[in-house]
């Protein structure tokens, strides 16, 4: 992009990236926006104005417009099969044509793959869509060996997908809460953010892990992740897990290299398993930011506790609107200021504080608790409200909702 020049981007869907759950959807957007991108979303392009031959206006609807001097036009993919089809080769509704794992067609000695074949979804066992470079090259290679008398193999795969955003990258595998409501499967989440390396090492970055996990078997389903640095490596790690049909309490018995450029001695990947396993363990209960800001909504301030555990350094720096701040540290000698009768949310900086804080509260019998998982931190990615202290009796609300 030439230096000066002012980009756009325009989306049809309420989310950028919505194969992603929307909040890393909305990390996504945020990233683009710091580095000067208008998003514009759930917004369609009507018609394209001229200038002589050349495109000089993107029209939006209602008689708005971009002026643009030049357009780059992204409308997907659709498998060009009708050849197939119109002979009755078994098909998806977009086209993709069905193949076994041999890459085999429903008609006999017809092979494909790439974008134009249907595969098998691993954990679904229902054929699904995945044009992607890496299944094309695997399909490609049994379909090339069958079609010669081999005998190769290609089972399937499950939604495995990485994006670099500038700085960031944004990574996912298997399932997510939009496949499986679609698909009626029971599933959990878990977050967690941790350091991609450790603090003492020059330049630590924060990598944002959220998994997702069937409530009955603890099996892992899917995964998205966030962060400047180690998103790929630990992705990588997570899809095998899938594979391998491990459970979400496998996860910290993994034998992850470690060395502190590369990783903190618990890899993020850990730290998730670690996460997991306390919930299920219910020595914690994470409230997401979403389900909080509905919770906020239905409630008057008086009907719950919403403490802030972090030093009161960091809580003069800005603090969810309404908290009030008890400091970890004291919490042992403090802690009846808190009115046990009602529902209590913690949260901290990342998501550690919080949890200590629960179990210090709950051995003093306050058992009524949530934490916020990724903490302040992660309210301030999501671009909420963002409270600070009552100077001169002025207080300032700052925040991009």
């Amino acid at each position: 992009i030439e230096a000066g020049k002012k980009v756009t981007l325009i989306e049809g869907s309420a989310h950028i990236l919505p194969m992603w759950e929307p909040k890393f959807s909305y990390f996504a957007k945020s990233v683009l926006e710091d580095k000067g991108i208008d998003v514009i979303i759930s917004t369609f392009v009507n018609e394209f104005g001229y200038e002589g031959e050349k495109i000089n206006k993107v029209y939006v609807g209602e008689g708005k417009y971009v002026e643009t001097d030049f357009v780059i036009m992204s409308v997907g993919i659709r498998p060009n099969t009708g050849i197939l089809v119109s002979k009755g080769a078994e098909h998806l509704g977009n086209g993709a044509l069905k193949v076994n794992e041999k890459m085999e067609t429903s008609i006999p000695d017809v092979y494909a793959a790439g974008d134009n074949a249907a595969i098998k979804n691993l954990q679904t066992g229902e054929y699904d869509y995945f044009p992607l470079g890496t299944h094309s090259n695997k399909g490609g290679r049994a379909a090339g060996s069958n079609a010669a008398g081999g005998n190769e193999h290609f089972k399937g795969a499950y939604k495995t997908a990485i994006i670099k955003l500038f700085d960031y990258t944004m990574a996912r595998t298997g399932l997510n809460p939009k496949a499986m409501k679609a698909a009626g499967i029971k599933y959990k989440t878990s977050l967690s953010m941790a350091g991609a390396t450790p603090g003492y090492y020059p330049g630590q970055k924060e990598l944002i892990t959220e998994l997702y996990f069937d409530p009955d078997t603890h099996d892992l389903l899917g995964a998205e992740l966030f962060g400047e640095t180690g998103v790929d490596k630990r992705v990588d790690v997570l899809a095998t897990a899938i594979f391998a049909k491990l459970k979400v309490t496998d996860l910290p018995q993994l034998d992850l290299a470690y060395a502190p450029p590369f990783s903190p001695a618990k890899d993020p990947v850990v730290v998730a398993g670690f996460v997991t396993s306390n919930i299920l363990d219910e020595k914690c209960a994470q409230l997401d930011i979403d389900e909080f800001e509905a919770y906020m909504a239905q409630r008057n301030r008086e009907d719950y506790n919403l403490i802030d555990v972090r030093t009161p350094k960091e809580f003069s720096r800005g603090f969810i609107p309404g908290a009030i701040n008890l400091q970890l540290h004291d919490l042992r000698t403090r802690y009846t200021e808190i009115d046990g009768n009602k529902p209590t949310i913690l949260y901290c900086q990342r998501g550690l504080r919080g949890y200590l804080a629960r179990l210090i509260l709950r051995q003093n019998g306050i058992d009524k608790i949530v934490s916020i998982p990724g903490g302040f931190k992660l309210w301030e990615m999501m671009g909420k409200m963002v409270e600070m202290p009552i100077i001169d009796q002025v207080k300032v609300t700052v925040g991009k909702n």
